[in-house]
């Protein structure tokens, strides 16, 4: 059993799809900071933008926006997952 701590947050984003409707995305993701400066802000929106592409291929969208970070706590992947 590893004893690798992360800070692990739950990222929301919304989004315009093609219709112009309101869209909702969400994800979790485990950094090695719990310090989110803007610079690491832009990197979980990215993160969460590319997530987002992987898993919805084709969908035309526009304006993905986090609009929430959640913080979930300090933890091994292991105390994460159970």
């Amino acid at each position: 059993m590893t004893s690798n701590l992360n800070h692990h947050y739950y990222v929301t984003a919304s989004f315009l799809t093609k219709q112009g409707q309101i869209a909702h995305f969400s994800m979790d993701i485990a950094l090695d900071t719990n310090k989110l400066s803007l610079s690491k802000q832009k990197e979980l929106k990215n993160a969460c933008e590319q997530n987002f592409k992987l898993k919805n291929g084709g969908i035309s969208y526009e304006n993905f926006t986090i609009t929430s970070i959640s913080y979930l706590g300090e933890m091994t992947q292991e105390e994460y997952k159970s």
